[in-house]
């Protein structure tokens, strides 16, 4: 009776390991036959992953600090373009923004289907009729936080104020609708804050997702000179800036998903009804999240090996995921000859950027193929 008990124990440990699910494939993107197409940028050097319209146009991010061999200081110029699948670049400077002054950069941006939005941070210009009162009577203007928006091809069309008492925003996006979408740090009592925000009627709703967001990101070094003995809630609310700030919002259908990047952090898929949904990443050994590649069907989200910064050959890994379900349906190399991953996924086709020379960019179509023999796999 023994022998037969464990026998049957036996078998049924080899019927539960028949029924395990295989280990999904392993591919690696192979670049088609086709000619690249070649952009002209206004940097060799890129800030951010580059990104996808729903259209299939690249956006990228430039610095115009164009020596490789020094560092880049604190607050460089950026530029942000657009690639179309024709190769057209368009540019947008904000130095065309005309209603707003007092500030240096944008903070955020986003690139819908129609226009190209930037979150700023700045005073609004007076008119002509206001500025020629006497300035000892006139009110100090107040600085505020602003959208300023352009259409896809450059051109500077206003911008709107944010009423956004007692929260720090990080992060943009805009919707179909016209609200925006907004990713912030309520200060007072050091959260994360994800709103809704309505223009017309300056109208806050508050997204409640029941997973909390991430509160740091370890993988940021310190803001505070060595040596120095800052506060606690000066180092706490530093932290909460990094894991906000180093996040990623990318349109997906009629949602957006927002990735806190290397921060531990779920993915959350936000709706414009004001429901959102956690969606739990699979956690791979040794590789950290970290960003996700535009797609107009499935979910792509990259993987780079912790306490490397390339996500490039063996240090890098994309996984195809159900963004129904978060199950992965394939492993992905991106493969040594990208400068930046793949910058994106349009109709099943990878969209591979490789910088050819000083600033001249191609842009190469490329698919998953099998990889030979018994590859690694983290």
């Amino acid at each position: 009776m023994i022998k037969i008990a464990l026998s049957c124990a036996m078998c049924h440990v080899a019927l539960a390991q028949e029924k395990s699910p295989p280990k999904p494939p392993v591919y690696v993107l192979a670049i088609s036959g086709e000619d690249p197409i070649a952009a002209n940028l206004p940097s060799p050097m890129l800030e951010g992953a580059i990104g996808c319209t729903a259209d299939g146009s690249l956006v990228v991010n430039s610095i115009l600090e164009s020596d490789p061999t020094k560092p880049v200081p604190f607050n460089t110029p950026e530029l942000l373009s657009t690639i179309s699948t024709a190769g057209k670049v368009n540019t947008f400077n904000l130095s065309a923004i005309s209603d707003v002054q007092g500030f240096s950069d944008a903070r955020s941006y986003d690139v819908g289907d129609h226009d190209v939005d930037f979150l700023i941070y700045g005073t609004r210009k007076q008119s002509p009729l206001n500025a020629s009162v006497d300035a000892s009577i006139q009110t100090p203007l107040k600085s505020q936080w602003f959208v300023a928006q352009f259409d896809r091809q450059g051109i500077y069309h206003g911008s709107t104020e944010l009423a956004l008492p007692q929260l720090a925003p990080q992060k943009l996006a805009a919707s179909d609708s016209g609200d925006f979408l907004v990713f912030g740090i309520d200060e007072a009592n050091h959260e994360a804050k994800l709103i809704r925000y309505a223009p017309i009627g300056q109208e806050i709703f508050y997204y409640q997702p029941d997973t909390d967001f991430a509160k740091k990101n370890d993988t940021l070094p310190s803001a505070f000179a060595k040596g120095s003995n800052p506060d606690k809630d000066r180092v706490s609310l530093s932290k909460l800036q990094g894991a906000i700030q180093f996040s990623q919002f990318v349109h997906f259908k009629d949602s957006i998903f927002l990735l806190q990047m290397n921060a531990n952090s779920p993915l959350f898929q936000v709706f414009a009804n004001g429901s959102i949904r956690t969606v739990h990443l699979p956690a791979l050994a040794g590789f950290s999240a970290y960003s996700i590649v535009p797609s107009d069907d499935l979910l792509y989200i990259r993987y780079r090996r912790v306490g490397t910064n390339t996500g490039r050959g063996e240090d890098g890994l994309i996984l195809e995921l159900n963004p129904d379900t978060g199950d992965i349906l394939r492993r992905i190399r991106p493969g040594d000859f990208t400068i930046w991953d793949a910058a994106c996924v349009h109709r099943g086709v990878f969209r591979i950027v490789k910088l050819k020379g000083e600033r001249t960019f191609q842009i190469f179509q490329a698919a998953p193929a099998t990889e030979a023999g018994n590859p690694k796999t983290p």
